[in-house]
């Protein structure tokens, strides 16, 4: 189903009109008319229930009462239309027993204004305020690796994640270029992903693309939930907040179908929060050796984005770090250098809100273009 933030979105696109100059201008209005317009189709059109269209607002009911969005125009003094207030409330469940509400408005308003800057500079991804990344290095071609890519933006029943589209593009094209990840071995998953796709991901089609030799990728970008018996369950979205746990793949499980696989190094990249689910019992299926597991927090504090960044604290520093601002006195990009720098520049640009989880190995090559990490044949 698709989420009112991406119907506002969409709608944006044709917010920016080309200027005589050659360049973009945007029309407030125009923007608005139309986000209004997508809007109230979306929620015709969608599980939503006692839709009310006004001349300046729209009020919908949805997830059988649950959770309610409204979206009204901001105006100026003299009455010309100025903004979109996005409105979202939804009711505590177990899950979630206080949502952040604010979070989840801010995430929706600004699906709005993602899609001016992306129809304005007509790159796709960028957000405002994101930091300037360099170009993605070109590393040397490893045939024998591969990666599984996964992103859950939306929840049949939990709060958008509103970055995992973005995270899932990025990480990509970093396998593919630095990494050197042939795009056959690259499986992407982000859209209505469930604990089934996951599994069948990893059990499945993860050994038919994975050789003995090979170093294997997996990335997440979406929520994540800690279990009665203290385990972190990556959630799919599909996970029922009356029972938490539900509808994901538990960490343990995720370890085993890797630990399966022959003679393979793994390294994970988890954005989500793990709620201190994450922890030596939880991934003793993974041999710290040959193993390297970076997650966003192993505390109970959340993973963040201050709503001003393309990609979460996390995912953005990922980034940049396989790009180069990882590399190590040597220029090489490891397991090791990648820890220290993200131990360092996420609680930095989170006001020591959120400190990375790490366990494994500290010798494992990522990126590198000397003969350390020579190309496979």
């Amino acid at each position: 189903m698709r989420s009112l933030a991406g119907a506002l979105a969409a709608a944006a696109l044709i917010a920016a009109a080309p200027a005589a100059d050659g360049g973009t201008r945007f029309s407030v209005e125009r923007g608005i008319s139309a986000a209004m317009e997508s809007a109230a189709n979306f929620l015709e059109h969608s599980s939503y229930a006692n839709v009310q269209e006004g001349p300046e607002s729209l009020y919908a009911e949805g997830d059988a009462g649950r959770q309610t969005v409204a979206v009204r125009f901001t105006s100026s003094a003299d009455g010309r239309r100025t903004g979109v207030e996005v409105v979202y409330r939804r009711r505590p469940s177990p899950l979630y027993p206080a949502p952040d509400d604010a979070r989840i408005e801010r995430s929706l308003a600004r699906s709005l204004e993602e899609a001016i800057l992306t129809a304005r500079n007509g790159s796709e991804g960028a957000a405002p305020g994101s930091r300037d990344l360099a170009p993605i290095p070109e590393g040397p071609r490893r045939p024998l690796d591969a990666a599984i890519v996964i992103g859950v933006p939306e929840y049949r029943d939990l709060p958008p994640v509103a970055t995992a589209k973005r995270d899932v593009r990025a990480f990509r094209a970093i396998v593919e270029k630095a990494l050197g990840v042939d795009a056959a071995n690259v499986l992407t998953l982000d859209e209505n992903v469930t604990a089934a796709d996951m599994e069948r991901a990893v059990e499945k089609w993860l050994p038919a693309h994975a050789s003995a030799g090979s170093q294997v990728y997996f990335y997440f970008s979406g929520h994540a939930v800690r279990r009665k018996d203290g385990e972190a369950v990556l959630l799919g979205w599909a996970a029922d907040p009356l029972d938490p746990g539900s509808g994901g793949l538990p960490i343990s499980k995720l370890s085993r179908l890797l630990h399966a696989l022959p003679r393979s190094e793994h390294v994970l990249f988890l954005d989500a929060c793990t709620a201190n689910g994450l922890n030596p019992a939880t991934l003793t299926a993974l041999n710290p050796r040959s193993s390297a597991v970076f997650a966003a927090t192993g505390s109970s504090r959340p993973a963040l984005s201050d709503g001003e960044r393309g990609h979460g604290f996390f995912s953005e520093r990922v980034f940049s770090g396989l790009r180069g601002e990882a590399r190590g006195a040597d220029g090489r990009v490891t397991s090791g250098s990648l820890r220290r720098y993200l131990a360092r520049t996420v609680p930095e640009d989170s006001g020591a809100r959120q400190a990375p989880y790490f366990f494994g190995a500290d010798d494992l090559v990522l990126f590198s273009t000397d003969a350390a990490r020579a190309p496979q044949r």
